[in-house]
């Protein structure tokens, strides 16, 4: 999660406190609902919009972009399942790594996809 833009270790606790555990638990989420979340396991206001929303939006896209993925099942390994890679895709987690935008990176998936075809 701290490869996604606008989340970094202060915003991962503050999910933690209200059970967000993996990127994969914000999925289907709604960023409005999780800021008012936060702010109420607090008691007062302490993430506003739009910034904290841009950030959940930012959370909620990659989580999708992953589901994505892994529902895809081939990622153009090799073998027998060893992991090893063909060289035309990145997994979600580098795709949020080298881009901060999430969108980005969902198209860098579907073009990988294609290529590896």
């Amino acid at each position: 999660m701290l490869a996604v833009a606008l989340c970094g270790p202060r915003v991962i606790a503050r999910l933690e406190q209200i059970g967000v555990e993996r990127l994969d638990d914000l999925a289907d989420r709604d960023p409005t609902e999780l800021v008012l979340a936060v702010n109420l396991s607090v008691g007062h206001p302490i993430w506003h919009a739009p910034m904290a929303e841009r950030a959940m939006s930012n959370l909620i896209a990659a989580a999708a972009a992953q589901r994505e993925w892994a529902a895809a099942g081939d990622h153009g390994a090799t073998g027998s399942g060893s992991g090893s890679a063909t060289g035309t895709w990145i997994s979600p987690r580098e795709f949020a790594v080298r881009s901060a935008n999430a969108d980005a990176a969902r198209r860098k998936i579907a073009q990988a996809r294609s290529a590896s075809r």
